[in-house]
């Protein structure tokens, strides 16, 4: 029976450490994605950060203002889908812009929780055996290079299945202001919208995994503690010892948990209500297909959202 709680552990404590190694890479190529818009929590006090969050969150604003503008001055009926299609783009750029202020005015706070994982957090270097090093690199990799692989195949059928002749979002097009230059500036808010939504919620879905994962492997090395014949070589005193440090890492885990509840409480609130809101049109989409010819202009939709 001992033996099976400890083979048990033994493959927990690989996942954990796949998924810690994981996390880490996910953290550093968000930071990369953060520097283009201007909210890279690394970097204080830059004027050319400044200049990135300026531009993104003005171009965003942009956006928002043509879309409301379509309803005034449109000179076709608007239909309910019409109106569906405006709500799901003001509603994903003010989504947008919410996110940029908040990682932008919580850098400082963002900055201490990356440095307090950097020092106090376990990582693959951590790891005795070199051997095991090389096995779980050779795992990460794989798995990068696969996803790596499915959003490439997913990006081509994107871009060969739908035109690029027409606005990405629904939107007031002025007469004044030709078609090929706000098809090029909506696409490119487009990007900054997938980017700055892809990456922000995932720097904070690897922070949150990164606790979790700490607080699971400070649970294993309890019960490990105490329930490892192999343990019982220590003397009293290192037993303490290897107690307290334990309960020492747990109490800052739970200090660090209460850092992030400070620091994304207002963004998750925001990012609950957006979601509902776009699922509903969504919805909405899906529910008015009459036939199999919609399903690409429907799943364009659910892209856009």
């Amino acid at each position: 029976m001992l033996s099976c709680i400890v083979k048990v552990q033994d493959y927990r404590e690989n996942i954990y450490i796949i998924c810690s190694i994981m996390a880490h890479y996910n953290i550093r190529q968000c930071l990369k994605f953060l520097t283009i818009v201007g909210c890279n929590p690394g970097i204080q006090n830059s004027r050319l950060q400044l200049v990135l969050y300026v531009f993104s969150t003005s171009g965003s604003a942009v956006i928002i203002l043509l879309a409301i503008l379509l309803f005034f001055c449109s000179e076709d009926a608007l239909t309910i889908e019409d109106i569906a299609n405006i709500f799901s783009t003001i509603i994903a750029f003010v989504y947008v812009i919410s996110k940029l202020t908040m990682m932008y005015t919580k850098k400082r706070e963002v900055q201490d929780m990356l440095i307090k994982v950097d020092k106090s957090f376990w990582k693959i270097d951590d790891t005795v055996n070199p051997m095991e090093r090389q096995t779980y690199l050779k795992i990460t990799k794989e798995t990068r290079q696969m996803f790596h692989l499915l959003v490439f195949l997913f990006m081509f059928w994107l871009f060969s299945t739908f035109g690029i002749y027409s606005t990405p979002m629904e939107s007031y097009r002025p007469p004044w202001i030709p078609l090929t230059p706000l098809i090029a500036f909506e696409n490119v808010f487009c990007v900054l919208l997938v980017i700055t939504i892809i990456t922000i919620d995932v720097l904070i879905m690897t922070i949150v995994i990164l606790t979790t994962i700490q607080f699971k492997m400070v649970s294993a090395e309890v019960t490990k503690l105490f329930t490892d014949t192999s343990e019982m070589r220590y003397t009293q005193n290192t037993f303490n010892q290897k107690l307290k440090k334990l309960i020492d890492h747990h109490n800052f885990l739970l200090h660090f948990a209460s850092l992030i509840n400070q620091t994304f409480t207002v963004s998750m609130v925001v990012y609950v209500g957006n979601i509902v809101s776009l699922l509903c049109i969504y919805m909405y989409h899906l529910s008015i297909i009459m036939k199999k010819s919609e399903i690409p202009s429907t799943l364009q939709t659910g892209m856009n959202i």
